[in-house]
């Protein structure tokens, strides 16, 4: 007795009516279930990881008087728990970055974090983070602003008390004007 090989989709879709309707809206659940699931997953990688980032923190402040005792500390974790070094020393570098658990986004991804903890200046940090949330920036784009070194630009916001509207925003490169500039160019605005 021989067996009949299963139909492809598409002929199998011509042999049911409304089938093809009906293989698309399941593929469309599927795939939009599959972000919250993905970013769930992130959340609680990034909470582990700071949890790790703390627990060595503990460790080498116990044993700090031990020359290089945080550095061996990482180099046998990485190896006894065969994780790559530069994860555990990011988790470390992550929870001395943000040790409070209760400040990081869950709107960002651990990928996201391992770019901001490279940045050592706060505010620096602070400003990529801002965006990040606010445009919702894929780590990609967060390289590229990086890259740029769009927080260096003197991006420059004026506001001006009495004053109920938003006045302008502007981007100066090389100069930032003077406050009688600044003046003129309001007076004219009102004119």
């Amino acid at each position: 007795m021989t067996t009949k090989k299963p139909a492809s989709l598409l002929e199998a879709g011509k042999e049911l009516n409304g089938y093809n309707e009906i293989l698309h809206d399941v593929h469309s659940i599927l795939e939009k279930a599959k972000y919250p699931a993905y970013k769930a997953i992130d959340n609680l990688r990034v909470q582990t990881y700071w949890h790790i980032g703390e627990r060595i923190a503990r460790g080498e402040l116990e044993y700090r008087d031990k020359p290089d005792y945080g550095e061996k500390l990482l180099k046998r974790l990485a190896k006894d728990l065969n994780i790559a070094w530069r994860n555990i020393y990011n988790a470390l570098l992550f929870y001395k970055m943000y040790p409070i658990l209760q400040t990081v986004s869950a709107k960002l991804s651990w990928s996201h974090y391992v770019e901001l903890i490279t940045l050592s200046d706060g505010k620096e940090r602070e400003f990529y983070e801002t965006k990040l949330v606010q445009n919702a920036c894929s780590v990609r784009e967060l390289r590229s602003q990086i890259k740029s070194n769009a927080y260096k630009k003197e991006e420059v916001h004026y506001a001006i008390g009495g004053i109920s509207n938003k006045i302008f925003v502007a981007e100066y490169k090389t100069k930032l004007p003077g406050e009688r500039e600044i003046e003129k160019k309001l007076n004219a605005m009102k004119l």
